[in-house]
């Protein structure tokens, strides 16, 4: 019984440990927005025709 709760133990603690998806997601995707917001908006069409 003891070893069981050993075990049960230390994959609680493990879990723990492990820094949570949601957040790390939540933080790339600030991460991102904040730098495409500080992205140029420059658009350059050139469609002359060169010889």
């Amino acid at each position: 019984m003891t070893e069981a709760f050993r075990e049960f133990t230390a994959k609680k603690l493990g879990r723990d440990k492990k820094p949570s998806i949601r957040k790390l997601l939540s933080t790339l995707k600030d991460k991102a927005a904040a730098l495409n917001a500080q992205r140029d908006k420059v658009k350059k069409k050139d469609r002359e025709v060169s010889l």
